[in-house]
């Protein structure tokens, strides 16, 4: 019996050292759930809420390949598109010439990471969010640096809703949540918000602008600015129901997806056996271990992975076949703690020791 009792020791150290206010953690090993625990609270200002399983957390970037890259690989599959067609092709303007839809999946299109685009609007106005990514000069020629990009999935999730002529929200819930059962995973549109009770929901930050305390409301600034619904952030879930999703990309890699083919899904999250580990790399819509890592030091090359701002992560090891989520609320009640930085490696690491697949 796999002893996790030091996991609990770490995450409880870290809730002491006010690394973050509360977690939700499950560890996957062989296709099946070895361990999983809360611990902390939801919110504890201007009121202490303990976590609950069934809480909803701001996922925020995990957004990106859980929404906007399976989104994609799904349209690759319905061949509606391809990876390398153009951005071009869906916008008559801006500076992208010459960059693929490829580049933006795997942050090589010469974008910032980011950009303050919500100070110069009032109310959300999604067009006006576009057009100001379009006319971003590019810091980078394209294709040839990695640099993580938010603009990008802005851009994918437009281009997303141009191909489907659906909205967003709307195609993840019926091509992904729902033949998946991910039933705690949804957008918030503000305008018409899937769920009003804030009970349910892990509070994120005291926000200096909307000066409030944000619980089930998207803490992205970009993305409240689109409405609540974009391809870079936006989602809420559950550490259950992203453990759904990484089993389905678990199937989809030897060919028993219902929903992903094997074929595009391998194309989709490739790493290259001759990559320079000390160099960020993604796949297309998946991080990779680099020199250091958030997973620690025994997390294989050919992991796949992904961070929210918010606190939350997900790394699955294809290799050991081992999936780790790790939800917290590290932004409560302000985005300036960044203890988690080193927490996350050390949790991995522990992980690894508590099932004995430490390699040295």
């Amino acid at each position: 019996m796999t002893d996790f009792q030091s996991i609990d020791q770490l995450v409880g150290e870290a809730i002491k050292n006010n690394v973050f206010p509360g977690a939700s953690l499950l560890v996957g090993y062989q296709g099946r759930i070895v361990f999983e625990n809360i611990y902390g609270d939801a919110q504890s200002t201007p009121v202490k809420r303990p976590l609950e399983k069934t809480h909803f957390f701001d996922i925020a970037s995990l957004t990106k390949p859980l929404a906007t890259a399976t989104l994609f690989i799904l349209a690759v599959q319905e061949k509606l598109i391809g990876t390398k067609d153009l951005v071009s092709q869906f916008f008559s303007s801006g500076t992208l010439q010459g960059t693929t839809l490829e580049n933006l999946l795997n942050h090589t299109s010469g974008l910032p990471d980011w950009k303050p685009y919500f100070k110069n609007i009032n109310q959300p106005y999604p067009e006006q969010i576009i057009q100001q990514v379009l006319q971003e000069p590019l810091i980078n020629p394209v294709g040839s640096t990695c640099i993580y990009s938010d603009l990008g999935y802005i851009l994918l999730g437009d281009i997303l809703e141009k191909i489907y002529s659906t909205k967003l929200d709307v195609l993840f819930s019926q091509k992904i949540a729902a033949p998946l059962g991910l039933s705690d995973t949804f957008y918030q549109p503000l305008h018409q918000k899937i769920i009003t009770d804030e009970s349910r929901f892990v509070a994120t930050e005291n926000c200096p602008w909307r000066h409030k305390i944000l619980v089930g409301e998207v803490m992205d600034d970009n993305a409240w600015a689109m409405g609540g619904v974009a391809g870079h952030a936006g989602l809420f879930s559950t550490a259950g129901d992203l453990y759904k999703w990484i089993m389905e990309l678990r199937r989809a890699q030897v060919g028993k997806s219902s929903l992903i083919q094997r074929n595009i899904f391998d194309a989709f999250t490739e790493v290259k056996k001759d990559r320079d580990l000390n160099l960020r790399c993604f796949t297309l819509g998946f991080d990779t271990p680099s020199l250091p890592s958030s997973s620690g030091h025994h997390f294989s090359v050919q992991s796949l992975g992904h961070l929210g701002y918010s606190g939350t992560s997900f790394w699955w090891d294809r290799d050991k076949d081992l999936a780790v989520i790790l939800l917290t609320n590290r932004v409560h009640p302000d985005r300036h703690n960044e203890g988690i930085k080193k927490f996350r490696p050390q949790f991995h690491d522990a992980i690894i020791k508590a099932l004995g697949l430490t390699t040295d």
